[in-house]
């Protein structure tokens, strides 16, 4: 038998031990990490959770614009994400920590930060109900050396803003698709070629503030030292010429943007988007879908060999078999126009086009709204003609 003294010390400690356990900060279950909630929440804890994970308090973090998965492009709720993401520094906890944007960063701190964060938002079925989509918001952070993931963590959300498509969107550039896919399946960031993105999104950020001359000297500078490959240096120099009324350069930066795309992946790497119901171009777009459409004859009359192939698509608003033949009229209005452009070059004959309806929507929502704009679309593809 105990002494009383020595019973009464060790009841006390079992006491408070299940005490202190009940007190301990839980780790949030798996259930509750399946939960949506509103953007401005789940960003909060998605960048909470990410910086947590940082051992050096006064770590340099690089932030780059989060991607939405189908479009390998930032949308309006892009820009949200990472005003939200840098207030966190405005916390207690996190004051000795430097997070900055890729676009605001120098050189030096381009090249001596410890730490990359970027993400990727998705439109997906929530794992526990497969029949509700939410947004899925994946974040990773990697080594800024080497790469490797140091931390990865995902929220779900009701819902994000998507805004009008200003920039042309770009879904056959690997480069841009491989960014994704390494936030998406846990891969090693690519971290050789930071600096040309750097450049890309601080010529985006002078684009939205119209700073257009700015825009066009830093892609310039870009095209010029990484060698004239980067397709969205191209893209976002075509859409600056445009703003200063430069068409000539627009359409050279256009050009260069199919030839680059072609050279990549046989596709050309811009669609052509609809509005809903529509076979034809919207007002807003008609003069730059008209560039597209010339220099598309300009590719096809100097690549005399090759035949291009046609394929318009929908969304799942409306019945299947009108879907089916809506698709095939806005392929055939495309064509339509090739030939008018340039009816003496023979391009017709070189040319074919297919409906796909509904069948192969990226987005797969409905009713039709900024989100799903994706999925009325034409895209095109390039072979070697038949002899």
């Amino acid at each position: 038998m105990l002494p009383t003294g020595k019973s009464i010390f060790i009841t006390l400690f079992l006491v408070l031990t299940v005490a202190l356990a009940g007190c301990a900060p839980k780790a949030p279950s798996k259930k509750n990490q399946l939960r949506p909630t509103t953007l401005e929440k789940g960003i909060s804890v998605l960048g909470r959770r990410i910086l947590n994970t940082i051992p050096d308090r006064k770590a340099l973090v690089l932030l780059e614009p989060f991607k939405e998965a189908t479009l390998y492009d930032e949308i309006k709720a892009s820009a949200e994400i990472e005003r939200m993401l840098l207030d966190l520094d405005k916390r207690k906890k996190y004051s000795q920590m430097r997070l900055i944007s890729t676009a605001d960063a120098s050189d030096k701190e381009l090249e001596t930060a410890d730490y990359i964060f970027k993400g990727v938002i998705s439109y997906s079925a929530l794992p526990t109900k497969p029949k509700q989509k939410y947004y899925r918001i994946l974040a990773s952070l990697a080594d800024r050396k080497t790469g490797e993931l140091t931390a990865r963590e995902s929220i779900w959300v009701y819902s994000v803003p998507y805004g009008k498509l200003e920039l042309p969107v770009i879904t056959a550039d690997p480069r841009a698709k491989q960014k994704v896919i390494e936030v998406i399946n846990k891969e090693k960031i690519t971290v050789a070629d930071i600096k040309v993105d750097a450049r890309i999104a601080k010529a985006k950020a002078a684009y939205r503030e119209g700073q257009y001359p700015e825009v066009r000297q830093i892609l310039e500078e870009l095209i010029n030292s990484a060698g004239g490959n980067v397709l969205d240096a191209h893209r976002m120099l075509y859409l600056a010429s445009l703003k200063m009324d430069d068409f000539a350069a627009a359409e050279t930066a256009f050009f260069n943007m199919i030839k680059i795309g072609f050279q990549n992946t046989h596709k050309m790497p811009l669609l052509f988007l609809f509005e809903s119901d529509s076979i034809e171009f919207t007002p807003s777009r008609f003069q730059e879908y008209d560039i597209w459409i010339r220099q598309l004859n300009a590719y096809l009359i100097k690549n005399e060999k090759k035949c291009m192939h046609i394929i318009g698509h929908t969304s799942k608003q409306g019945e299947f078999q009108y879907n089916m033949e809506l698709s095939s009229a806005r392929a055939a209005y495309i064509k339509q126009r090739l030939i008018q452009q340039a009816p003496e070059a023979g391009i017709g004959a070189r040319v074919t086009v297919e409906g796909k309806g509904e069948t192969e929507t990226k987005d797969g929502s409905a009713p039709d709204s900024d989100q799903n704009m994706i999925d009325r679309r034409v895209e095109f593809e390039l072979f070697n003609c038949s002899m």
